[in-house]
């Protein structure tokens, strides 16, 4: 036999037949037919002929030790139609594969991004000796070729159809996925769509949960009249029109009750070409799971006492503002807040009375703050907030919020208790994008306004030298120190206008503002409790009269017809050597006494009143005026105004604020108006906003007042040039 092969491959002369067919004429006497070609390469050897035709079905090929074809049976180019031009012997197996690739004979051989490699790949798969390969014909054949390497070095590839199984087997799988998908999605009610999404089937248990569909029906048409529209309801129909598995909870519509929930999930079905030919669906009601699940998520983002939000659920909300306005180039405000009192009720009246104590406060919160903050519990008495205001507008807002609790007693058992809140502010921007770093910040400063008396705020500063408590409270005084120094403190007026007589004389109330190192703006309020802990106040009481001093004899060289009230701190009110200093400097400016008038608040008044009124009768023996401030906020006894000879009082803002809604706040400022008026004493209404408010306070016999709706503070120098245009025109 092995002579007989080598015989036949010894002429120049092959026919391009098959081997095996040559084999069997020359064994049996038949002839076929021959097509003469050139013979390129060696003939193979015997055995390896003797097992491609023991294992060969439908074709083979032999490539020799080089992996150069050998051999081939007659059919074998016909399993490849793209390559019938290429296939011949002597040609490299590499030629062969990237043929394969290029002209795409294989249908399963998947996407090549580069031919080159792949080929490269392919020749490394045959160290592994023995191969297996399943390829789709482009007839639409499956063939199983076997290719594994002789005992003489050759390697043979073996085709075995397989087409027959290959349908069978998927068959199979097709009907084992179609009952997985049915058993997995027939839970209340199935249904089957064709191609254009029309009903070809639904069960009959789907009228009691979604009303009667009709064979025929359009699925997307169906749907968008008895759901509601919403982003599950476009996701259900996109997902239906682009053919991808569908899995939507729809919000059913219902007349007079709760809404109901429908959980529906399809799955696509394609043919063997990949074509398109409909749904398997089903649908199931899970309207208590969403109710739970709402209520589980509820639970989980909020405080069970109080409603609001907790620290995660706030912590993510600060996340995604944090982000948002480092994207708009915005600034909000982050602000911790801790009330100074809470252990004192919990322990005096209960864990019920700081349980409602808990609960009064939250309430209080969102009342005064509004929709546009959010408001969270963050743990024990400890509250947060994200103010959509600049750092200075939300110190406003919080001060506001410390004097309404602070001023608002919470009774337990018929006792009262009065509450206080200290409070941490920093501003939400580009400055920090760590939230962990942002709410430390705002807790240090909660930890400064706490520790620097309670029941006030505080503004945290960014250094990155100074991150602890105390080691920022220093670097604010060393930045007001050198603020006095260096130009960086402002003198800002703000008028105080008569409104039952007229008078061309001008009087302003002299307010202190911080140019802070990155420029922005800081009123008195966010760094006088620094200046009062590190023995600065005083200083700033100096500079603020010897200041207003040269600023009020530049208006008066003018021409202009002015006056001045200072503020003064309870320090410089209680030292001795206050009225000596002050006195000089007036004196120095050549100005007359008259023209100053000092205020000092209310507070500050009362907690030394002996001292405070030796220093008043001095002062105004020497010329000046006195105005009491904020009357009204400490809610003291009136019995001490008959002490303190003062020119003016001024009546605190939270009670002329609510005069227009609130008759208390009205009959509180009538009172105080007629009370100063019978013990000799003007008054001036603060935080007037608007011209009804102004309307009020004249016929109620006020004789000033002071707020934005009069005229907001500005630099001194904007004031002067105002006055003088004013003058120029009158």
């Amino acid at each position: 036999m092995e002579k007989a092969f080598t015989d036949s491959f010894s002429t120049h002369n092959y026919t391009k037949t098959s081997v095996y067919q040559r084999y069997m004429s020359r064994e049996h006497g038949n002839s076929y037919p021959a097509t003469s070609v050139s013979l390129v390469g060696e003939a193979a050897s015997s055995a390896t002929y003797d097992e491609a035709i023991i294992n060969c079905t439908d074709g083979y090929c032999i490539f020799d030790a080089d992996l150069r074809l050998q051999a081939f049976s007659s059919d074998f180019p016909n399993l490849y139609p793209k390559l019938v031009d290429l296939i011949d012997v002597g040609m490299r197996y590499s030629d062969y594969l990237h043929a394969l690739a290029e002209r795409q004979a294989i249908q399963n051989l998947g996407d090549i991004e580069n031919i080159d490699d792949w080929v490269e790949s392919s020749l490394s798969i045959l160290d592994q000796g023995t191969l297996r390969h399943n390829h789709h014909l482009s007839d639409g054949r499956w063939m199983l070729v076997k290719v594994s390497r002789t005992s003489t070095g050759q390697w043979i590839f073996i085709a075995n159809d397989i087409t027959e199984q290959h349908v069978s087997r998927l068959a199979l799988e097709h009907s084992n996925q179609r009952f997985r998908a049915f058993a997995h999605l027939a839970l209340d009610w199935f249904w089957e769509l064709d191609a254009d999404l029309n009903y070809v089937y639904h069960s009959s248990r789907q009228e009691e949960h979604i009303g009667e569909v009709e064979i025929g029906d359009s699925r997307i048409d169906f749907v968008d009249r008895l759901a509601v529209v919403d982003r599950e309801l476009r996701s259900h129909n996109l997902a239906l029109k682009n053919h991808q598995l569908v899995d939507s909870v729809l919000e059913w519509k219902q007349e007079g009750c709760h809404s109901r929930y429908l959980h529906i999930i399809a799955k696509p079905e394609f043919n063997d070409d990949g074509v398109f030919t409909g749904y398997l669906g089903s649908g199931r009601e899970v309207t208590d799971e969403v109710v739970l699940q709402s209520r589980l998520n509820h639970l989980a983002e909020h405080d069970d006492l109080t409603g609001l939000i907790n620290r995660r659920a706030f912590e993510n909300e600060l996340k995604e503002r944090l982000q948002s306005e480092g994207q708009k180039g915005n600034s909000a405000t982050l602000c911790f807040l801790d009330l100074d009192q809470f252990k004192l009720v919990n322990d005096g009246g209960g864990h019920e009375a700081g349980d409602h104590l808990l609960q009064f406060i939250a309430q209080s919160f969102i009342e005064q703050l509004g929709k546009q903050s959010i408001v969270a519990r963050l743990g024990g008495d400890e509250f947060g907030l994200i103010l959509p205001l600049d750092v200075n507008a939300s110190l406003d807002v919080v001060n506001l919020l410390i004097q309404h609790v602070s001023t608002t007693p919470f009774t337990w058992n018929q006792r009262n208790y009065t509450i206080g809140v200290s409070a941490g502010l920093v501003c939400i921007d580009q400055t920090c994008s760590d939230i962990s770093e942002l709410m430390s910040y705002a807790d240090t400063a909660c930890y400064i306004a706490k520790n620097s008396g309670r029941n006030q705020a505080q503004i945290y500063m960014y250094d990155e030298f100074f991150q602890d408590p105390v080691s920022l409270e220093i670097k604010q005084a060393n930045l007001l120190r050198d603020a006095m120094d260096n130009d960086g403190l402002l003198l800002y007026l703000q008028p105080i206008k008569p409104i039952q007589k007229e008078v061309v004389h001008q009087h302003f109330e002299v307010l202190l503002r911080f140019k802070a190192p990155d420029g922005s703006i800081m009123s008195a309020g966010e760094f006088i409790t620094v200046a009062e802990k590190y023995d600065l106040v005083q200083h700033l009481d100096n500079w603020v009269l010897r200041e207003s001093l040269i600023a009020l004899k530049t208006i008066k060289e003018a021409g202009l017809d002015v006056s001045f009230s200072i503020n003064l701190s309870g320090n410089s009110l209680n030292n001795v050597e206050s009225v000596t200093r002050y006195t000089a400097l007036i004196e120095k400016s050549g100005l007359s006494p008259s023209l100053i008038n000092f205020e000092v608040t209310e507070t500050a008044a009362i907690k030394n009143i002996s001292t405070a009124q030796k220093f008043i009768e001095q002062m105004k023996a020497f010329g000046c005026g006195f105005s009491l401030d904020d009357f009204g906020s400490g809610m003291s006894s009136f019995g001490y105004l008959k002490e303190l000879q003062v020119d003016f009082l001024k009546i605190d803002g939270s009670f002329v604020k609510d005069m227009n809604n609130d008759p208390t706040c009205r009959a509180i400022v009538s009172a105080f108006n007629q009370l100063s008026h019978e013990l000799g004493m003007e008054t001036v209404a603060e935080f007037v906003e608007d011209s009804e408010t102004e309307l009020m306070l004249r016929e109620i016999g006020v004789d000033f007042v002071q707020g934005y709706g009069v005229g907001k503070p500005l630099p001194a120098s904007e004031w002067v040039d105002f006055l003088l245009d004013s003058k120029k025109q009158a």
